[in-house]
């Protein structure tokens, strides 16, 4: 509907169930959508009809007895997938490893993680990306996709991260990297930025206008106060 004040009604959503993911696309992109059981459906967006607000959807994959999706995205060829289970095996697929199927199918199967060990989450990008490990009980974890190397549908979780016994991964959140975008946009590198340190003295002249004073006001204001302290303490001292 554009720009708007009011809030308004985008999809309609059957009760217990919510939207997970959105994902931005050209109209001609390939999807695919990954389930906590291993599997993994790829399609072309252009079996989704377009609809308007409120609209019910359609369905995308067809899930078994139990299992849920852990995650959406938009196919790009030079991305992998990486699954990553309760019990911090991963698998890392190439994009070529992802078969095109029609929408609303059972899927492919990507992986088979062990009962209780159900994948949690996904990444998908570019190799090389960082990416935080959501533990249960641990402090988070950085990773990068390059952690495990990449295999086949079906072969063996390799171990991701060491975890203590009780202890289990719980998620996964993509570090996005900025300047990267804008470089890429703008088809060169940024100027990187130079931290600066700054003496106290001057970090005070440049603070930021507080109750009406100006930076260099306020400095002058402490600065007289320092001296008239110091000339009392004197004069106390003396006495």
């Amino acid at each position: 509907p554009g720009p708007s004040t009011q809030l308004f009604w985008l999809a309609k959503v059957n009760p217990g169930d919510e939207i997970g993911w959105a994902v931005l696309t050209d109209g001609k992109s390939e999807l695919m959508l990954a389930t906590r059981k291993g599997m993994v459906i790829r399609f072309t967006e252009e079996d989704v009809r377009p609809m308007g607000l409120v609209a019910a959807g359609v369905n995308g994959i067809k899930l078994s007895q139990s299992d849920q999706l852990i995650g959406a995205a938009r196919i790009l060829p030079e991305f992998d997938l990486l699954l990553v289970g309760r019990d911090g095996k991963g698998w890392r697929l190439p994009t070529a490893q992802l078969p095109v199927q029609g929408r609303y199918g059972q899927g492919a199967i990507a992986c088979k993680p062990q009962a209780g060990a159900e994948l949690v989450s996904l990444v998908y990008s570019h190799p090389g990306q960082e990416f935080v490990i959501h533990l249960k009980d641990a402090a988070n974890k950085v990773e990068t996709l390059d952690a495990i190397p990449g295999g086949r549908r079906q072969s063996t979780g390799k171990p991701l991260i060491a975890l203590k016994p009780g202890d289990q991964v719980t998620g996964l959140t993509l570090i996005e990297d900025g300047m990267a975008y804008w470089e890429k946009r703008q088809g060169k590198a940024l100027k990187k930025v130079r931290r600066v340190n700054v003496p106290e003295a001057q970090a005070d002249q440049l603070a930021l206008p507080l109750d009406g004073q100006p930076g260099r006001k306020r400095a002058a204001a402490a600065s007289n106060k320092t001296i008239a302290g110091k000339a009392k303490s004197d004069r106390t001292a003396k006495t």
